[in-house]
């Protein structure tokens, strides 16, 4: 992880610098910025010497899939993964996401999942090393928000990732509130 990485809640001057030159991923974090304001979720952004250098996105109410809903009553989502391509395999997402499971740990969450595109074999590599395990019931069509200056759906097969929220590892970074 690189030194003086704070992790903490984004603040909606962070978008624009997130997003750099692609609208779509800006329309995706006005979405989740919106949910942030509704109480939905919360948007947590890694800074290095003030620049925004990725964030993560924790969904905190019931899934868009009926599937996930009924197996994972209650149990909170990672969406939203990006770490900007200069700070990739440093650290930064990794720290983005215990920083998260922490989080959700304060708020009494027991568990936690994630759904990885079924094709998108280096993330899925990446949270099963974080002790995510497979949810048992096979491969799901989970909808993609995309963001062409208009909200639109499209669809992916994803594997479904879980994490027990057991155990609170010790986190190199400020603790959530």
């Amino acid at each position: 992880m690189p030194k003086k990485l704070i992790i903490g809640p984004a603040r909606k001057r962070n978008l624009p610098a997130l997003a750099g030159h692609d609208g779509s991923h800006l329309g995706l974090l006005h979405e989740r910025w919106k949910r942030v304001g509704e109480g939905k979720g919360d948007l947590v952004v890694a800074t290095l010497k003030g620049r925004p250098v990725g964030q993560i996105y924790l969904w905190r109410q019931p899934a868009d899939e009926d599937e996930v809903r009924e197996r994972l009553p209650g149990i909170p989502l990672l969406m939203n993964l990006w770490v900007h391509r200069n700070f990739r395999r440093r650290g930064v997402g990794r720290a983005l996401v215990e920083y998260a499971e922490e989080r959700l740990r304060r708020l009494g969450h027991p568990a936690v999942a994630l759904a990885v595109e079924e094709e998108n074999g280096y993330a899925k590599e990446f949270y099963l090393g974080l002790d995510y395990l497979d949810w048992g019931f096979g491969k799901l069509k989970t909808h993609r928000d995309e963001f062409d200056g208009n909200r639109s759906l499209s669809w992916e097969v994803c594997d479904i990732l879980v994490k027990e929220l057991v155990t609170s590892p010790s986190v190199g970074h400020r603790s959530p509130p």
